[in-house]
């Protein structure tokens, strides 16, 4: 119920909606603006240049971590785009360069407004997210969703919550679920893809402050129903087209394949309610949440 209460439940403050993820993420940001942009500037930074070093020279201590070197040692082509947006990041936020790099509509746009905005909405969500995902709701919705999904989309049923998640919650939660996931083994690369593309629409609170901003509120559910159906529509095609129809099929390197599998004695809403109970008796611990979190976040703070 936390999890739901957290992720699914659209609130409404001074008359705006929105849910308990985005506003405390709002007032992380709002308590943190004098020196969050500082901190995106180091953390651009370090990633750029312990990436640069990592990459060109392979030294020991990087390369015999895990971690460290899943997070540091990269492409050539990533390791560029690191090296571009610690150096455009820090400009921007010591204002130092031409306008077209530090402006308002340019650089203070995506490297501050843009960038706290995720850093902040990333941050909360990774710690929180676990008592969405791991207590019970996904295999209970999981398990409810499993054949619809699967004739219509060819899914599994799990990526119905993944759906619920970005509609009704957030996109970009609904990424990293999407993403945990498939680290789990419960996705394929492909239907990893998929899911991200299909059903990580532009969530119900922001497309809120969207049809406020175009003056269509008064028609806001037909606006965001269509938006729906378009991606629903979208959802049976795309995955059939290149390039997601070319992605692979493995699994992440360090899971394996978990399968949903089906009682068809069984009633479908008992049948979920007692996957949903087994998997809250087993749910991770508070040590679990947060080492698992705190690696998450430093992948995507670092590697995205």
């Amino acid at each position: 119920m936390v999890g739901i209460g957290l992720f699914l439940v659209p609130i409404t403050i001074d008359g705006k909606q929105t849910i308990a993820i985005g506003l405390l993420s709002d007032l992380l940001r709002q308590w943190s603006a004098e020196w969050l942009p500082y901190l995106l500037a180091i953390i651009f930074s370090v990633s750029g240049i312990v990436s640069s070093y990592a990459t060109l020279f392979r030294p020991s201590w990087i390369m015999g971590r895990p971690l460290l070197k899943h997070l540091f040692f990269t492409s050539f082509v990533w390791l560029s785009l690191r090296v571009t947006g610690a150096i455009m990041c820090s400009l921007t936020v010591f204002g130092v360069g031409p306008e077209w790099i530090i402006g308002e509509s340019t650089g203070a746009v995506a490297y501050i407004e843009m960038a706290s905005i995720i850093f902040c909405i990333m941050l909360v969500a990774n710690f929180l997210l676990p008592f969405l995902t791991d207590y019970g709701f996904l295999e209970f919705v999981g398990t409810l969703l499993t054949r619809p999904f699967q004739i219509l989309f060819n899914l599994p049923g799990r990526a119905g919550l993944d759906a619920l998640t970005s509609w009704v919650g957030d996109s970009s939660v609904g990424t990293i679920l999407t993403v945990r996931q498939y680290e789990e083994g419960f996705y394929s690369a492909r239907e990893a893809a998929v899911v991200v593309t299909n059903f990580s629409a532009v969530s119900l609170p922001f497309s809120v402050v969207i049809g406020q901003m175009a003056r269509i509120d008064h028609v806001f559910f037909p606006f965001y129903f269509s938006v729906v159906f378009a991606s629903i529509v979208a959802a049976f095609i795309t995955p059939r087209l290149p390039p997601l129809s070319r992605v692979s099929l493995k699994f992440f390197e360090r899971a394996d394949r978990k399968a949903e599998a089906s009682n068809e004695q069984d009633f479908i809403i008992r049948q979920a309610w007692s996957r949903a109970l087994a998997r809250a008796e087993h749910g991770p611990s508070a040590k679990s949440i947060v080492s698992g979190g705190s690696r998450t976040i430093l992948d995507i703070y670092i590697t995205v």
